[in-house]
């Protein structure tokens, strides 16, 4: 019940843990942990559990962690009832997270949902509220070659996110969508690859708003080749082929 825990001191208790890159990275921090606990600290599972890392990360929710002094062995299982962060303070404790730099443009970050795997290989059912908008993902993403060889799959759906400032392009405005992406590899624009069908059912472009917008085929980098229908009162088309 309200417990204040300097990773530090546990460092110093169980040197096995003073060799983990996470708790090396955040050695300095006091951690406030409320809930119930069970296990040893190398394999422990825990229910109505709140985490607090400083001002920098605020959980609740359960988890379940198997190896943890090894963190590119551990297997994490967490369901996620509320989540308060930010890009900038998640890189701050995790070590080597290095997204993407338009990430940072999403600023506070409330996150809930259910993450099982390992740091750099895992499935997650995600929805987020960021200052861009909301974004909700079920999706496998495999981190561990790096971002450009990263592999992922899964649906993506996008509510009223601001593609403007995430793509630094002032002709854009909003887009909602759902999208389902399949053999997917690379997250930058340069190296993406993935099979993609969505449905667009809303974006703004140069001051015009449309709706309705199907596409389906396969990108790759800054070529998309399939297909793309859209029937607005602005424009009408069917589409079968390659563009850039």
């Amino acid at each position: 019940d309200n417990s204040v825990v300097s990773l530090k001191e546990i460092a110093y208790l169980i040197p096995g843990l003073s060799k983990s890159p996470l708790i090396q990275k955040n050695v300095n921090e006091t951690i406030e942990i409320d809930g119930r606990i069970k296990g040893r600290v190398n394999n422990f599972t825990s229910q109505d559990l709140i985490i607090k890392v400083s001002d920098k990360i605020k959980f609740e929710g359960k988890l379940r962690v198997r190896n943890i002094v090894k963190p590119e062995e551990a297997l994490i299982v967490i369901e996620v009832d509320k989540l308060n962060s930010s890009i900038n303070n998640l890189t701050e404790v995790i070590p080597n997270f290095k997204p993407p730099t338009n990430f940072y443009k999403l600023g506070q970050v409330d996150f809930s949902g259910r993450f099982e795997g390992f740091i750099y290989n895992f499935v997650a059912y995600v929805q987020l509220g960021t200052a861009l908008g909301a974004v909700k993902t079920d999706m496998q993403l495999d981190l561990t070659r790096g971002r450009d060889s990263a592999k992922y799959s899964g649906d993506i759906d996008l509510i009223e996110f601001d593609l403007a400032k995430w793509s630094d392009n002032p002709e854009f405005n909003k887009v909602s969508f759902s999208s389902s992406v399949k053999d997917g590899s690379g997250l930058t624009l340069n190296n993406a690859k993935a099979v993609l069908d969505a449905k667009i059912q809303q974006f703004s472009f140069r001051g015009h708003n449309y709706e309705d917008v199907f596409i389906s085929g396969k990108l790759e980098k800054n070529q998309f080749d399939g297909e793309f229908h859209i029937d607005d009162p602005f424009v009408a088309m069917d589409f079968d082929g390659s563009f850039i």
